[in-house]
């Protein structure tokens, strides 16, 4: 059974301790202005337990270099695929307008960082970090050449870096792996 819990019913969970179970299978690493929703709605907020360090995004820049947010100013920088990073997966779903507000938990036990302009697109931010050191991916030196940076590409761009020939680890793999 799934209850939603309104404003100040979230527990942090401390960094060290393991991700909690999900009902949902549908997470993914956030594109850029996915978790930079996450920085404004959540991190200033002081909600959700997201670290000041150097965040993943699964934006790609090129065969060698990814985007990540420095989540304690909120600067957007490029570093190499082979950089250490957080890992903070996302999912969206549909529910009707005015279901959730902004911070809410969500179904997946995070909490609610966006909702779209019709009011029944909403992001949900995973409870917890899945690492505080993971490599983008173990290709480092192949070019996608396809991921996106606006709000709903994540989960797009997360599936191009895991079917990447020679694909075995990456912080999109963390993500998708929930469940």
């Amino acid at each position: 059974m799934i209850v939603k819990v309104k404003q100040g019913g979230y527990t942090p969970q401390p960094v060290s301790s393991p991700s909690p179970p999900s009902p949902f299978s549908d997470w993914f690493l956030p594109s850029v202005d996915e978790i930079g929703e996450m920085y404004t709605n959540l991190y200033l907020e002081g909600v959700g337990d997201l670290l000041s360090g150097d965040h993943a995004t699964s934006t790609e820049i090129s065969a060698t270099q990814c985007r990540y947010i420095e989540m304690g100013s909120g600067t957007f920088t490029t570093t190499l695929k082979t950089a250490t990073l957080i890992v903070r997966a996302c999912r969206y779903f549909t529910d009707t307008v005015g279901a959730y507000s902004l911070r809410d938990t969500g179904p997946g036990g995070g909490l609610i960082f966006y909702i779209d302009g019709a009011g029944t697109t909403y992001y949900e931010a995973y409870a917890t970090n899945q690492s505080i050191s993971q490599e983008w991916s173990n290709v480092t030196s192949t070019e996608i050449g396809t991921t996106g940076t606006a709000i709903g590409t994540g989960l797009a761009n997360t599936l191009a870096i895991i079917n990447q020939d020679g694909h075995t680890s990456s912080a999109a793999k963390l993500c998708n792996d929930l469940s």
